[in-house]
């Protein structure tokens, strides 16, 4: 290992422990789906009340992704979870079986406190949303991650992507899709990738700025 590599490592992990010990001065949110057989079969989202958070795919994922959040979103986000009384006291689950939607985990932490349930499929609306809304950063941070994965060793793929992700924008099925926008730049701008995959980026630019205002 060279000494840039060397100092990239060192980064990375100084960045997890700072999040890490920050974390544990506020208040904080964890959803955990795990769902064999669907991509991905596990997935793990943290929240930070002042909106810092972190997508991992892998529970011991030594590399998670860092992020920022929306002060809109992270209200949205704590506001379900004051609903459902932090995930404390009754089941979320709902009492009929129902076919398998993949084990969902909803965790809130602040201080000393803490509560936590795992269901399937529950009958609050509140825990739908939050499921719904974590699913959603999720879809935006995979999408993310085939970009960069696509625009280093696929380029022939990039234009199916976009595509993809362009009907899953106009689905609303990304939270801050913001996100996006350096890697949709950067396809933008780069005269290797095809003239239609250029175009297309920088159409779906166009619809995230517009749906920002």
């Amino acid at each position: 290992m060279n000494t840039d590599e060397r100092r990239w490592n060192v980064g990375v992990w100084i960045c997890v422990f700072l999040f890490a010990t920050f974390a544990s001065a506020q208040a904080k949110l964890t959803f955990v789906k795990s769902f064999p057989e669907s991509i991905p079969d596990y997935y793990r989202v943290v929240l930070l009340q002042n909106g810092e958070a972190e997508y991992a795919t892998a529970a011991d994922d030594p590399q998670p992704v860092q992020f920022k959040i929306s002060e809109e979103l992270v209200k949205q986000a704590f506001d379900l979870a004051d609903k459902l009384n932090h995930f404390k006291g009754e089941s979320l689950e709902m009492r009929r079986k129902i076919a398998n939607m993949g084990k969902k985990t909803l965790t809130y932490e602040n201080g000393a406190e803490r509560g936590s349930q795992s269901f399937n499929y529950s009958e609050r609306p509140e825990a739908m949303d939050l499921v719904n809304l974590f699913e959603r950063i999720s879809n935006t941070q995979q999408a993310n991650i085939e970009l960069d994965r696509i625009m280093h060793f696929d380029k022939l793929g990039l234009m199916k992507h976009l595509l993809q992700v362009e009907i899953q924008l106009d689905h609303k099925d990304l939270a801050e899709p913001v996100l996006l926008v350096p890697n949709l730049e950067a396809i933008a701008v780069n005269k290797t990738y095809m003239d239609i995959a250029r175009l297309r980026a920088r159409i779906i630019l166009n619809k995230i700025q517009m749906s920002a205002k």
